[in-house]
């Protein structure tokens, strides 16, 4: 019965994996990012920070890319909770 059921899995994983090959030859994106730093240290303020990023990606093939990821955060905002 346990056997079954890994079986299941696995066929699930291969059927629905072969959506993540690369279809493009070139891909660029950008993210937006915000933390929020709250320690739980008596007497040390809580912090914002607000950064974003972005990337690019070049596909050689279906399954082989080089990707480049950049990622900066800015604007600190110190509070109080």
């Amino acid at each position: 019965m346990k056997s079954k059921g890994i079986f299941i899995i696995l066929g699930t994983i291969l059927v629905f994996g072969t959506n993540l090959l690369a279809q493009d030859r070139f891909e660029i994106y950008g993210e937006y990012s915000y933390l929020h730093f709250s320690p739980t240290i008596t007497g040390v303020n809580a912090i914002d920070f607000n950064g974003g990023g972005g990337g690019a990606q070049l596909n050689f093939a279906k399954i082989l890319a080089i990707k480049a990821d950049f990622m900066g955060y800015g604007g600190v905002t110190f509070s109080r909770w």
